[in-house]
Formats: structure tokens, C-alpha cells, sequence
């Protein structure tokens, strides 16, 4: 809170496959209520956010795609942060913090602000981010059945196009390795490459969850 006007970052969290377009939209819907701006911040979009605040809305499945690079800016931070209390991981969150300074110098007016980022992937940014906004600052996990996000991601993958997806196995096969690779924690047990996107171990740091299974999955 500065001069009296509120603001709050909420953090969503949420592997590949899940549908976060709803929750936002209805996270805002709920917040306009109470007279609050929101920005929603696709996290991935930063670097080129903090250049341009124009860049073009992306989507989901422009973000999720994006994802899959986010390992690369943090190895590359590694390189040229090079000390003792960063080893690049935290590189979005650093990115988050100086979009949000960035929105604030820029605004004539300030008013009471809702922060939404769209998605943090790893459990580093979710430490730095708490460390800097303290009680300001919650993360929100999102999730739903292996069955709805390989369903999500395949029919993202094929411009909504259901009618061959019970007998395109390579098309459903590869919603699946994309949803593996970007949620599952042990991926890389051995922890040769500690940039990659680490979605389950920063699901687990959530203060808040939704669970967007159908009630069809859960019996």
C-alpha cells in the first residue's frame, strides 16, 4: 500500500492444459465489483511487456508455448547475474517486480490495483515475490484432471477441432508430453538443469487452490 492506495499481486499457478482464461476472467468480474483495477500480466510476455507496454495480447495457447523458452532467460540471467544470492531462477519474478514498478510511474492517477499473473512455473519466482510484497502477495494453484488438460491442450493444439480426436493417438500423445514435461518435478531428478520450469514444485507453494475437474472426471 502506498498513499493510501491498495494494491495486491495475485499469482496463478497452473501446468499446461488447464483453461486459467476462465478463472482470470472470472477473478476480474468478481474484483470490478469492489471498484479495483486489474492488469493481468501473462508473465512469459515480460521482457518484451517492460520494452512495450503495446506487445499484443497473447493467446493461451501463444503462452503456453512461450513457456517452453522461459528455461532459457533463466540460464542466461545465471550467466550474467553471476552471485552468491541468485542463481537466475528468480529471473520473472525480478521481471514482475519492474513491470509493476514500471505501471506505477506511468500512471497520472493511481488507483486501488489488482495484479492477476498468468502463470508462475517455477518455486523461485513464488519465494522472491513473497520476500518483496510480503502480505501483499498470494498465490492461487489451479488444476484439473490429466483427462481435461490432455483434452485442453490437444484441442489448443488443433484449433478447437474435436471430430478426430478419439482416433488421433500421435495428436493425443503429444498433448500428453506436453503437459509431462512442463508439470512433473521429477523430471529431472538429478537436478542437472535447474531452469527448467518446475510448475509441480511451485503448484505445492500455493496459499490458495481451484480444482477445475468436471464432476464427469471425479466419479
Amino acid at each position: 500500500m502506498k498513499n493510501n492506495i491498495f494494491e495486491m499481486i495475485i499469482g496463478l499457478v497452473a501446468p499446461v492444459g488447464v483453461s486459467l482464461d476462465g478463472v482470470i476472467e472470472s477473478l476480474q468480474k468478481s474484483i470490478a465489483l469492489y471498484n479495483y483495477h486489474v492488469e493481468v500480466i501473462p508473465v512469459v510476455s515480460l521482457p518484451a511487456l517492460i520494452k512495450n507496454n503495446d506487445a499484443q495480447k497473447l493467446s493461451r495457447k501463444a503462452i503456453d508455448n512461450l513457456s517452453s523458452h522461459m528455461p532459457e532467460l533463466r540460464r542466461i540471467a545465471n550467466e550474467y547475474i553471476k552471485n552468491d544470492h541468485t542463481d537466475g531462477c528468480d529471473i520473472y519474478a525480478a521481471l514482475v517486480v519492474e513491470y509493476i514498478r514500471k505501471l506505477r510511474d506511468e500512471r497520472n492517477n493511481p488507483v486501488n490495483t489488482i495484479y492477476i499473473l498468468d502463470n508462475l512455473k517455477h518455486p523461485k519466482d513464488i519465494e522472491s515475490l513473497k520476500r518483496v510484497y510480503k502480505k501483499s502477495f498470494y498465490t492461487i494453484g489451479v488444476t484439473a484432471s490429466i483427462n481435461q488438460r490432455i483434452e485442453f491442450k490437444y484441442l489448443d493444439n488443433n484449433n478447437k477441432d474435436i471430430s478426430n480426436i478419439l482416433n488421433d493417438t500421435a495428436g493425443l500423445n503429444k498433448a500428453a508430453h506436453e503437459i509431462y514435461d512442463d508439470f512433473d518435478c521429477l523430471s529431472d531428478p538429478d537436478n542437472k538443469n535447474i531452469w527448467v520450469n518446475a510448475t509441480g514444485e511451485a503448484y505445492q507453494l500455493s496459499d490458495f487452490f481451484i480444482n477445475l475437474t468436471s464432476a464427469a472426471d471425479k466419479n
